[in-house]
């Protein structure tokens, strides 16, 4: 059976190390199989690795996290090289923060101690299907901006929402003068169809703008008046 796992892309790390921890000199990032992406895994993964005096990677073993995340971060791992050091091989903790991984998004796996992103980019054959574009077709990037904070828009992907949905009382108001440009989702009716001749589905995500401090703003408001009653 051949598993699909993500492109991945690396990202700059961060800072020379003290003797505890020894600068990282180059980095793979894990493989996600397709099943943790199915699953939406998140959480910290954390792993022992020894290290020979000329830097290499002699054994990693991990000692918590999802068993899915661990067996690919330990195959990462063992292949980092790290600055060479007179002392005999050496073993250091790393925690891989793993973010909620999911079709409509590019996550960044965060690892401790060391300031490192190591960046999973999507590639074309794993791309959510069904895929809708609500951008203006004079859309211009990095020149729109939002009217109500001035902030140039981004482009982003967010879930189609179906069904009856309710929402807090005052929350059209509030979009209106406080965040219109947040977009975190798009709302698709109350019912998910078949093409009867083509067979497509009804859409599952769209591709809109947004205004980072729209989203802010939004957040802060659902969190004031969470405790106010849903309506239709």
């Amino acid at each position: 059976m051949i598993l699909a796992t993500f492109a991945i892309v690396h990202v700059a790390f961060g800072e020379a190390q003290s003797d505890e921890f020894p600068a990282v000199v180059s980095t793979t990032t894990p493989s996600i199989p397709p099943i943790a992406l199915a699953a939406r895994l998140r959480g910290n993964v954390v792993v022992d690795v020894t290290i020979d005096p000329e830097g290499s990677a002699i054994s990693a073993r991990a000692i918590e996290g999802h068993p899915i995340l661990q067996r690919t971060t330990e195959e990462a791992v063992m292949q980092w090289r790290f600055a060479r050091a007179m002392e005999p091989a050496r073993t250091i903790r790393l925690t891989f923060i793993y973010p909620e991984i999911s079709y409509g998004g590019s996550p960044s796996i965060t690892v401790r101690p060391y300031r490192i992103e190591l960046k999973v980019a999507l590639p074309e054959y794993l791309k959510p299907p069904q895929t809708i574009s609500q951008i203006p077709a004079d859309w211009r990037r990095g020149t729109d901006r939002c009217g109500i904070h001035g902030v140039v828009l981004k482009k982003g992907r967010v879930e189609i929402l179906y069904g009856l949905l309710g929402f807090r009382k005052g929350y059209h108001d509030a979009q209106e003068k406080l965040f219109p440009n947040g977009n975190t989702e798009v709302y698709g009716g109350c019912v998910i169809m078949t093409d009867a001749v083509t067979g497509e589905r009804t859409p599952k995500f769209a591709d809109v703008l947004y205004c980072v401090k729209c989203r802010l703003a939004q957040k802060k408001w659902s969190n004031r008046n969470r405790h106010r009653k849903f309506s239709i």
